[in-house]
């Protein structure tokens, strides 16, 4: 039987949320050790050009999307009909998928420190674009009954990956929801389907948000650690002596494992607990250096 004590010996585990270009991508580059990135999102390679980074990727991207019209009528025979020729099978889910398959099963995760999604969105998309295929609907506006198949099986490869006893980050976008009449914000929450959005989170020991503060050559980046206020549900961290706000701002690209989630897992692996240092100063005299660089998704 193990014993409670191995607990503090097992592997991290991640969400990286947030809204485009507030440096979600990017914090690949901290990270220690050897690092496996899955890209499944177009733009997620462009945040990592010239870092010389110690790894490898994959790539998955959309291989077949469909961009004629297709009518919306409430018609069967209407809504069916699309403008050109019916849509080419779409096979980057599949290849993504075996790739994941086997990747467990031959434990060819074993030579890497880290392993990254990026993104659990641009994995839903593939997986959407598969299920409408399948449903002989190529090119029309998604219905509840792919919905389905497409939140349980996200679910699903998130319950694949986490067990991986390595460090798993799984970078998610973020979405806004608002009241239909009012447009008042209702909630700020990972963008995949349904309630596998509760479902992922509750698999990771932190879900943390990633935003930016200022702007220009002053922008730092920002991490929430903890929800700020009711709107923002979802953010967790199992990482005891984190600040609310973090500040994950990489000031030296020579070294970038010396700042953001490289500096905390370092200091983790040797035992320490303090991040106080870390927390989040607006208007820090050590002005960001990361939009210069080039990065930010």
């Amino acid at each position: 039987m193990p014993s409670l004590k191995e607990i503090d010996n097992l592997s991290g585990k991640f969400i990286l949320r947030g809204g485009s270009g507030c440096g979600k991508t990017t914090q690949i580059a901290t990270l220690p050790g050897k690092t496996l990135v899955i890209f499944t999102d177009p733009a997620g390679k462009e945040s990592l050009k010239g870092l010389n980074l110690d790894g490898e990727y994959e790539e998955f991207l959309p291989d077949s999307t469909r961009i004629e019209l297709a009518s919306m009528s409430t018609d069967e025979k209407k809504a069916k009909q699309v403008v050109n020729a019916p849509m080419q099978e779409p096979k980057a889910y599949l290849e993504c998928k075996r790739y994941i398959d086997d990747m467990v099963k031959a434990k060819k995760w074993e030579k890497f420190d880290n392993i990254v999604l990026d993104s659990l969105t641009g994995f839903m998309n593939l997986l959407m674009d598969r299920i409408i295929w399948i449903n002989q609907r190529s090119g029309s506006t998604p219905s509840l009954d792919d919905y389905k198949p497409v939140m349980q099986t996200t679910f699903n490869l998130v319950r694949k990956l986490v067990p991986i006893p390595r460090r798993i980050f799984i970078l998610c976008h973020e979405i806004t929801d608002k009241d239909f009449e009012t447009g008042k914000i209702i909630q700020h929450h990972i963008n995949v389907v349904g309630n596998s959005k509760d479902w992922v989170t509750s698999q990771v020991g932190s879900a943390l948000r990633m935003v930016t503060h200022g702007s220009g050559d002053s922008m730092q980046y920002v991490m929430e650690t903890r929800p700020q206020g009711y709107l923002f549900k979802g953010i967790k961290t199992s990482i005891r002596g984190l600040p609310n706000l973090v500040d994950m701002t990489i000031r030296d690209w020579n070294h970038p494992q010396n700042y953001g989630l490289g500096q905390i897992l370092s200091r983790l692996d040797k035992r320490e607990n303090d991040f106080s240092d870390l927390a989040f100063k607006p208007g820090d005299s050590n002005a960001s250096t990361q939009k210069k660089a080039g990065a930010g998704h």
